[in-house]
C-alpha cells in the first residue's frame, strides 16, 4: 500500500507546529521568569536605598516585607487587611471593615474601629517621605521606603 504525498507530509507538520509551539511556550516561560527576575532585583534595589536613606538594617526591612505581604504588592490594591505594597501600608475604611475580611463585619462601631492610626500607615508614610498617597499604593519602590520611614520614625519613638 502506498501512503500518497499529503498523508506523510501531515505527521511531520503537526510534529513542526508542535516543536514551534514548544519553543514559543519556552521562550515565553523564559521571558516571564526574566520579567520576574528584573522586578525582583529592583525591589532589592529599593529596599537596600530605602534601608540606607533611613537607617533601617536591610535585614530587618527584609523580613517585615515578607512577614506583612510575602512580597505581594498587589498590584495597587488592598490585600485583605487593607495593607498595600511590599510593606502591607494600611488605609483602611469602614466599607473594608464592614466587608468582613478583618472579623469586623456586623459592628456599629467600624467608623471609630477605622480611625485607629495603626490602620493608617500609609497616611503616615506619605507625611513622612512626601510621597503621594498613591505612590505608595502603586510603586513598590516608593512603598518601601515608606516602609522604612515609618520604621525608623517607630525607633526614634521609642529611643
Amino acid at each position: 500500500m502506498h501512503k500518497s504525498r499529503r498523508a506523510a507530509v501531515l505527521p511531520v507538520g503537526v510534529t513542526v507546529g508542535a516543536l514551534v509551539a514548544g519553543g514559543l511556550l519556552a521562550m515565553s516561560g523564559a521571558a516571564q521568569a526574566d520579567t520576574a527576575s528584573d522586578a525582583s532585583d529592583k525591589r532589592q534595589e529599593a529596599l537596600l536605598a530605602a534601608a540606607d536613606e533611613y537607617h533601617v538594617p536591610p535585614a530587618v526591612l527584609l523580613a517585615l516585607s515578607h512577614q506583612e505581604s510575602a512580597w505581594d504588592g498587589h498590584g495597587g490594591l488592598p490585600s485583605t487587611d487593607g495593607g498595600y505594597g511590599p510593606m502591607n501600608l494600611t488605609d483602611v475604611t469602614p466599607a473594608m471593615l464592614a466587608g468582613g475580611g478583618a472579623g469586623a463585619a456586623g459592628r456599629a462601631d467600624l467608623e471609630s474601629l477605622a480611625a485607629d492610626p495603626a490602620l493608617h500607615t500609609l497616611q503616615r508614610a506619605a507625611e513622612l517621605t512626601g510621597l503621594s498617597a498613591r505612590d505608595l499604593r502603586e510603586d513598590d519602590a516608593a512603598n518601601i521606603r515608606g516602609g522604612a520611614a515609618l520604621l525608623a520614625s517607630y525607633e526614634r519613638e521609642l529611643v
